[in-house]
């Protein structure tokens, strides 16, 4: 197992560089994803509040078959939309903190229409579904056409939000508001870009490692060098401060050792 280890300082120090850097992008992605996901669920509760708000003030003036006949007409696969005088979520209880604070606001902003009651419940994808009106993209549409199609069928398939809103007279307004799909962090097109910086984060930290190690391998030419001929020209006292004063001691100890032969 040792012999696969490297044995040299600056290899160490380069491979830990390297998992440094894979470290903190792995960091990196698992945070950005978690907060996309945070915010995409404000816009989610957002989105059910404002269709709410919206469908509540078209249809509160109503009479119960004209709100049947409305909802009819706006019903669609991934935007569903019934009135009946049962609700679509049965529990009054909301299943989390996010949804009872959000039944309350429901409440508390449409009761002016006649809302009593406001139940939401998140429910879980249908793999199975299609793109709204098994509309499959093909090679002849253009760009923007092909990332709404496939936008939709993501919307299709994504997690729902289903909320029941009482009127006064009884009857329910029940509804489901697709969540926001979550896109990749990373696609084919930012690969590139990660690659680059990645290998230019090596690629410097090389170049840093050479200049660090450069006063280790000066001293080690130059102790050769001496121990062949100590009457060989003193090393340039050029370059960095650190090897500078490397050179400044290999010279002075070069100097000792011809003193101390020529006595």
């Amino acid at each position: 197992m040792r012999r696969f280890l490297p044995e040299t300082l600056p290899v160490w120090v380069l491979l830990i560089v390297i998992a440094g850097l894979l470290i903190s992008q792995v960091a990196t992605l698992y945070i950005v994803s978690r907060d996309r996901a945070a915010a995409n669920d404000v816009v989610d509760l957002y989105r059910l509040n404002d269709r709410a708000f919206s469908l509540v003030q078209l249809m509160h003036d109503a009479t119960p078959e004209e709100r049947k006949a409305t909802a009819s007409g706006l019903f669609n696969a991934t935007y569903a939309l019934t009135v009946s005088d049962t609700p679509a979520v049965t529990s009054s209880i909301a299943g989390d903190d996010e949804l009872a604070e959000l039944e309350d606001i429901l409440v508390g902003r449409l009761s002016k229409f006649g809302i009593t009651d406001a139940r939401v419940r998140r429910d879980p994808a249908s793999r199975e579904a299609d793109a709204p009106g098994g509309t499959v993209p093909n090679k002849d549409v253009g760009q923007v056409e092909r990332d709404l199609l496939v936008l939709a069928a993501d919307f299709a398939q994504s997690d729902k939000l289903t909320a029941s809103l009482r009127f006064a007279d009884g009857q329910w307004l029940n509804f489901t508001e697709p969540n926001t799909p979550v896109g990749p962090i990373l696609s084919f097109d930012s690969l590139p870009l990660y690659s680059l910086i990645a290998g230019l984060v090596v690629a410097m930290s090389i170049w840093s490692l050479r200049r660090l190690t450069a006063p280790y391998r000066m001293m080690e030419t130059a102790v050769n060098r001496i121990g062949n001929d100590l009457k060989s020209p003193p090393i340039s006292e050029t370059g960095s401060r650190e090897i500078r004063a490397a050179a400044k001691a290999v010279n002075a100890m070069q100097g000792r050792l011809r003193d101390y032969v020529e006595d």
